[in-house]
């Protein structure tokens, strides 16, 4: 199954939901409030265990975005315990951000493909 939003394409997979960040740029307010709907929508009706959330388009984000994934990997560990949210297909100046943001990568495992993060939660 693949749905389209403004802010993000979702796919899942077994039970691993895959969302593809569709702007470049996470960066203006109207923006990011607009992916937090969506996305939390998207959690709420298909209540994931396990998240990837590619990169791929993403040119640059700005500190209130990481906070809106931060609120979806709370969601998913609110509702499961053991659940996990992989990110993936970072530019390398932004897993710089994310290393500096979570050293230990305890809230966000990083991943070069979406191929890796999938087989990293078996």
């Amino acid at each position: 199954m693949t749905d389209a939003n403004s802010t993000f394409q979702s796919e899942k997979l077994g039970d691993v939901m895959i969302v593809t960040l569709l702007p470049s740029d996470f960066f203006d307010q109207q923006t990011i409030a607009l992916a937090k709907r969506e996305l939390t929508a998207l959690l709420k009706a298909e209540n994931p265990a396990r998240l990837i959330v590619r990169f791929t388009n993403v040119e640059r984000f700005s500190s209130d975005f990481i906070r809106v994934l931060v609120l979806l990997r709370e969601h998913i560990l609110g509702n499961h315990p053991n659940g996990e949210t992989k990110l993936c297909e970072l530019r390398p100046q932004h897993q710089v951000i994310f290393k500096v943001f979570d050293p230990q990568q305890m809230l966000f495992k990083l991943y070069g493909t979406v191929k890796d993060a999938f087989t990293a939660f078996s």
